[in-house]
């Protein structure tokens, strides 16, 4: 039995003795980045500002431009159009902020990519 306990002891250290060998090879990275969305092209509307004294004659123009005798006329208070002047500036400082988030990632990625293909240049 003290036989057998030595000669499997011995084995197991012989075993372990042996180097594991470990070697590291750098990849290309391949990121792939989505196209830029289309650039938004906005019309841009022609605000009239109607008081009693030129009412009729916006109507008349409305009339002649619309092509009918009974134009239509969208209104909007000055506290509505206030509200959505204010929209439009959070909606514009949203677009800034995602541009700058997607601006951080596109440089983080292209610094990755160019430290990994310095890499490689320096290990071959």
């Amino acid at each position: 039995m003290k036989k057998f306990l030595l000669i499997s002891t011995f084995l197991l250290l012989v075993s372990c003795a042996t180097p594991i060998q470990v070697h590291t090879v750098q990849t290309q990275l391949h990121i792939t980045e989505p196209a830029s969305p289309a650039q938004v092209n906005l019309a841009i509307p022609t605000w009239n500002v109607i008081t009693k004294n030129d009412v009729n004659t916006i109507m008349d123009q409305q009339a002649k431009i619309q092509g009918t005798d009974n134009p239509v006329l969208i209104a909007v208070s000055p506290d509505d159009f206030q509200k959505i002047m204010l929209d439009f500036s959070s909606l514009e400082r949203y677009i800034k902020d995602e541009q700058a988030i997607t601006t951080y990632y596109q440089n983080a990625i292209d610094s990755a990519q160019s430290a990994v293909t310095t890499s490689n240049k320096t290990n071959k």
